[in-house]
């Protein structure tokens, strides 16, 4: 690979491409994808990552995002004070040429509520899989 990794920032949207370069001439510009990162409340937010090359933004991010043909995700997140603590919910939602409404392919709900200071409850669900994980989380 000639060229390097920009990531360009303006505001919330970041742009994931590679400068090509040959000595002192620009030889192109391959854009991978883009992310776009809104925060619609102090602590709520949108997000929606868009990959034209899967293989490139998921070695951009170290971690394996997209499964099969999905090519774009959209999350939200929300959270608020409890009675124990705050509690965390975002709605991720995955889409493909071959999903279903909308191209719907994947979706997950994570959540974790506070049962105490030092202790969550902590739940994933995927109504698309019909998957559903629970767990605890334990503060020292």
């Amino acid at each position: 690979m000639n060229g390097f990794l920009l990531q360009e920032r303006q505001g919330c949207f970041v742009i994931h491409r590679d400068v090509r370069t040959s000595g002192a001439s620009l030889q192109g510009v391959e854009i991978y994808g883009w992310k776009i990162r809104c925060d619609l409340t102090p602590c709520g937010y949108l997000e929606v990552l868009t990959a034209l090359n899967v293989a490139k933004i998921e070695e951009i991010f170290q971690a394996d995002i997209f499964f099969g043909d999905e090519y774009e995700m959209v999350k939200i997140g929300f959270c608020g004070q409890g009675c124990c603590g705050n509690w965390n919910l975002a709605v991720t939602t995955f889409f493909s040429p071959t999903g279903g409404l909308c191209g719907i392919k994947r979706m997950w709900i994570d959540a974790d509520f506070p049962l105490s200071k030092d202790l969550k409850v902590v739940l994933n669900v995927s109504p698309t899989l019909g998957e559903l994980y629970a767990g605890f989380t334990l503060g020292f």
